[in-house]
């Protein structure tokens, strides 16, 4: 019987058209785009999706609980109430009324309006595509090349339809992702309206006051950082001080694109859940050099997700966000490299409550976290999908003290009693705001950018209108507490434009007063129409219905593959033909290793022509002939391992020897091998994965020989490391050629 897999492409992205439509054949049309969740995909009780299971359905289809007056069947009244916990208290009958859906049409948005200041009927004014260039920091030269790939990974296939790698290089994948840099290349260029750069770049460093840091921490070196007087960051020299070294960034900065379920460092599958950036420093370098890796998962529905144009400027919206987090990261650490003292973590940005620099920028420009509709652990491990909608929220809370970040330390002084006289502490209390998806897609209008940011600052680009919204204690997810909030109308009246200042505004700027003028119109209608209407309270999941989804049919639980590869018996020759060091190595492969950087081994060995598809086909074959290697296609781009089946005794190949390195410089550096500090760093960087290429592992060794001990020259690392394999198998051996596997043992760490 052929293997199945936890792990699923949900929508059939990675497949061929004629596969992808056979296995979509039963969805909805919105389930093909978003996939059908399953209870096995989203284990969260207060979130199951098991009154979904068995009906082909998104959960995303606006439905109703009523019909004509009368409660709607228990089915349908179950869908309805799995939407309400799924989406924040609201169904998607609800969201569509606030045109939230990027996938469902009817959106209230893009009707026509009446101006409230001038009585003409207009229509959406914003016109122009961006066509603006990109920004340096993000150019195509500053994204990864395939040379750039150390020896120890390989470049990730693009699957399904397309072809290629993913990477730049690629004019498919460029073609995607250059939007997406047009529009995060926008802040960047225009930083001078956002005094957050300026501040990360220029702003005072100042150590938190002791008062407000908890008792368990007080001995952590925590800093704030903070922006200057308007006055001196707006000067004309100043503002291009600081768009100067925004471009200098550039120089020690490098993006690539990465799987967000994988280690960075290595490639190997590490997470159930994806990642959508990171920023990391590249710790064998002396000078100040830094990695951003950016999910093919986010990029995905771009390239296969047949979107409308909506969901299209969502996606793009969602790519250049994750940039710009990640980007507020690696400005701190560019400025972190020149001060001469230790901060804890991060800074903590003005009075924020938590030191996180990415959601801190995103806080700033945005004003607020634009969360996702679609959770990312819908994806089941597989390809990204897309989101549906944005709500607006606050990162900086209770539930985030745990992100991701160690010790992450939370400052007393916004802590204190749960409900403050001017309402609820936002640190303890989350309040979640479906926002319209015209939000996003006019951010992605030159004219918006031209006549409205231009002249009214940062302020046009926070995420609105909000009308109606939920909010619940932090650590309490109970559906039923959650309460409703309803913005004033005096809240939109009050950014309504006065004929006094309209009167002084261009032609062109008096068009986009007037776009913006009509959505808060638009908000104040939905509002008036669904107060008296919306509740955000659902009802509690009984027992009866539990119990009615644990015993529902789950469509498409495991992903399951047959074996089709007719090159299967010569691929297998050609691995037990070389299976030795400095071959394929596949003898000494005690660990997991990726399944691209597997095939960069065996490209790199030659041989035999092989490309990614023609791998993982006869890696489907060792699954259900249960030889050679077991291999799991997801999460991420796949993990291989070797078992003993298939495997005859192997022939002794013994490593041959070469120059004898001295004796000294070979004891520092297995001193170095084996302590302590050293494979902490190994581990906590690369995990399991063993292999490294040998001039890398030689030049981190010597940087962590002590300071008074002069360094081996490179030359000789290589002789030293090869020398060792002969000598110590115990702490190394070869890998493929050029690189080094280790064997320290893991518990030791």
């Amino acid at each position: 019987m052929p293997p199945k897999y936890e792990y699923v492409d949900k929508t059939g992205q990675l497949l061929k058209k004629g596969p992808r439509d056979l296995k979509n054949q039963r969805l909805t049309d919105l389930a093909e785009k978003y996939s059908h969740p399953s209870t096995n995909n989203y284990p969260a009780k207060d979130i199951t999706s098991s009154p979904l299971a068995g009906t082909f359905k998104s959960g995303f289809t606006p439905t109703s609980p009523f019909f004509s007056g009368v409660a709607g069947p228990y089915k349908k009244r179950r869908i309805f109430n799995h939407q309400k916990r799924r989406f924040y208290g609201f169904s998607a009958v609800e969201l569509q009324e606030l045109g939230v859906l990027a996938g469902v049409g009817d959106d209230p948005y893009d009707e026509t309006y009446v101006d409230v200041m001038t009585g003409n009927i207009i229509g959406r004014t914003y016109r122009r595509d961006l066509d603006n260039p990109i920004h340096p920091l993000y150019a195509r030269q500053n994204w990864e090349k395939e040379s750039d790939i150390g020896l120890d990974n390989g470049p990730i296939p693009v699957r399904g339809e397309d072809t290629g790698y993913w990477l730049v290089s690629n004019d498919n994948i460029w073609a995607v992702l250059e939007p997406c840099l047009q529009l995060v290349s926008l802040l960047l260029d225009n930083a001078n309206w956002f005094p957050w750069f300026d501040a990360i770049l220029h702003g005072e460093i100042r150590e938190v006051d002791p008062t407000r840091v908890p008792s368990a921490h007080v001995t952590k070196e925590l800093y704030s950082i903070h922006m200057r007087p308007p006055a001196e960051r707006n000067e004309p020299l100043q503002i291009q001080k600081t768009k100067d070294k925004l471009k200098a960034a550039a120089g020690t900065l490098m993006f690539r694109l990465s799987s967000g379920y994988c280690n960075p460092y290595t490639g190997a599958a590490q997470n159930h859940t994806v990642s959508y950036g990171m920023t990391r420093k590249n710790f064998m370098k002396r000078q100040p050099s830094f990695t951003v890796d950016i999910a093919t998962e986010l990029l995905q529905p771009l390239l296969t997700g047949e979107l409308n144009y909506d969901e299209r400027m969502l996606a793009q919206f969602q790519v250049a966000t994750t940039i710009l987090h990640e980007t507020g990261h690696a400005l701190w650490e560019h400025r972190y490299y020149d001060v001469t003292y230790d901060v804890y973590k991060e800074p903590y940005f003005e009075d924020e409550t938590l030191p996180e620099m990415g959601w801190s920028l995103e806080n700033h420009i945005w004003g607020g976290e634009p969360k996702d509709l679609n959770h990312p652990t819908y994806f089941a491990g597989g390809p990204g999908l897309p989101s549906m909608g944005v709500v607006r929220s606050y990162w900086f809370n209770e539930c985030s003290t745990a992100h991701g970040v160690k010790d992450m330390v939370p400052l007393d002084e916004v802590k204190g009693p749960y409900n403050l006289a001017r309402g609820s502490n936002p640190f303890y209390y989350i309040r979640y705001w479906p926002i319209p998806t015209t939000w996003f897609k006019d951010m992605h209008k030159k004219d918006k950018w031209e006549h409205l940011v231009r002249k009214f600052g940062a302020d046009s680009l926070e995420m609105g209108p909000m009308t109606l919204g939920s909010e619940f204690r932090s650590n309490d997810r109970d559906p039923r507490n959650l309460k409703q909030k309803k913005n004033s109308d005096s809240n939109f009246n009050e950014r309504f434009m006065f004929p006094a200042q309209r009167a002084a505004l261009n032609p062109d700027e008096k068009v986009a007063a007037a776009t913006e003028n009509q959505r808060r119109e638009k908000a104040l209608e939905i509002l008036k129409q669904m107060r008296a209407l919306y509740s955000v309270k659902s009802e509690f999941m009984s027992d009866e219905e539990r119990a009615a989804g644990a015993g529902a049919p789950v469509i498409e639980p495991m992903e399951v593959y047959t074996c089709k590869c007719p090159r299967y018996d010569a691929i297998k020759k050609h691995f037990l033909g070389n299976r030795g060091p400095q071959e394929l190595a596949f003898d000494s492969m005690e660990f997991d290793i990726p399944e691209p950087t597997l095939l960069r081994y065996i490209q790199d060995r030659g041989g035999i022509s092989l490309d990614a598809e023609d791998l993982r086909s006869f890696l489907h074959c060792c699954n259900v002939k249960k030889e050679l290697f077991n291999y799991r296609p997801f999460p991420g781009t796949g993990m291989v391992t070797r078992i003993p089946a298939g495997w005859p005794a192997a022939p002794p190949k013994p490593i041959r020897a070469m120059q004898t390195p001295d004796q000294a410089n070979y004891d520092k550096i297995k001193k170095v091998l084996l302590d302590n500090e050293f494979q902490d760093t190994m581990y906590g960087t690369r995990g399991e994965f063993r292999d490294m290429p040998i001039g890398d592992l030689g030049d981190l060794a010597n940087s962590y020989l002590p300071a008074e001990e002069e360094s081996i020259l490179r030359d000789e690392l290589p002789l030293i490391l090869h020398e060792m394999a002969i000598r110590d198998p115990a702490i190394l051996t070869l890998g493929p050629k050029n690189i080094v596997r280790l064997r320290t043992p893991i518990q030791a760490f």
